[in-house]
């Protein structure tokens, strides 16, 4: 896997010619069609604006697009993955700084889904929020999100292989975010460094 966001995930394995990205953002500096300039690359997001400013940002790059689509419609999602990738099925994706949007059984629903339609040798890299779900309502983190009118779902940490389904779990496994991709720290923002959730990453593949 490649990009900041997913890039620093340990033993990704490169050489993909196919790249999702899920709820992208804005596709700027460290991004997966600037990395690996030669991948078709299809980058997601519910936001319209988002996605307008994205489509300026990659501009007339015939192997990459920017869709707009909510990840609980993955049909429309991988539509427009099979159209952007062809028989290409064999892909890497990325769902990093999204997966606590959704409850648990809307999660591994998308995720039971997106496994059906991708073939072995896929791999995706995810980042969680997990912890002590049950101090999570008090936290700092929660208020942060509250502020912004947006629902947050922790997971205990031992329910994450419950959403993952069939995806296997790749080496070394769930680890704190910032030794996971050697880039975030969220623990650095102000009045979360003793929060008792945390953000994980893990990669994992379809065998």
């Amino acid at each position: 896997m490649v990009s900041v966001r997913c890039g620093g995930a340990p033993g990704a394995a490169q050489g993909f010619a196919a790249y999702l990205d899920l709820a992208s953002g804005l596709p700027t500096q460290g991004y997966i069609h600037e990395i690996v300039p030669t991948a078709r690359v299809l980058y997601t997001d519910y936001d319209p604006v988002t996605v307008a400013y994205g489509q300026q940002i990659i501009g007339d790059t015939p192997n990459v697009r920017y869709i707009q689509a909510n990840l609980t419609d993955t049909a429309t999602i991988l539509q427009a993955a099979e159209t952007h990738f062809g028989d290409q099925r064999r892909i890497a994706i990325c769902f990093v700084g999204s997966t606590y949007f959704f409850d648990k059984p809307t999660l591994r629903s998308i995720m039971d889904r997106l496994f059906a339609w991708c073939a072995p040798g896929a791999q995706m890299a995810l980042s969680f929020l997990a912890g002590d779900v049950q101090t999570f309502a008090h936290s700092q983190f929660a208020a942060n999100y509250a502020r912004m009118n947006a629902a947050v779902h922790p997971l205990e940490t031992g329910e994450i292989s419950e959403v993952l389904g069939a995806w296997r779990i790749v080496e070394p496994g769930l680890l704190p975010l910032s030794a996971w991709n050697e880039v975030d720290n969220w623990r650095d923002e102000p009045g979360i460094e003793d929060e008792s959730l945390d953000l994980y990453g893990v990669l994992v593949t379809k065998e």
